[in-house]
């Protein structure tokens, strides 16, 4: 199995198999694999989608 890493995403899209967020690790808007997701915990944390264009 890979490295495993702890992420803070903004949650933008969710397209079975993959969803699509705001990384705080990287950065930059990824595309997950819901499948190598291990866990997921739900925070309060507000945000707003951020403009790229």
């Amino acid at each position: 199995m890979g490295q495993k890493y702890k992420r803070l995403v903004d949650p933008y899209k969710t397209n079975s198999p993959y969803g699509e967020g705001y990384c705080h690790l990287k950065n930059e808007v990824l595309k997950f694999r819901f499948d190598r997701i291990a866990n997921i915990n739900l925070t309060n944390k507000n945000f707003k989608k951020l403009d790229f264009n």
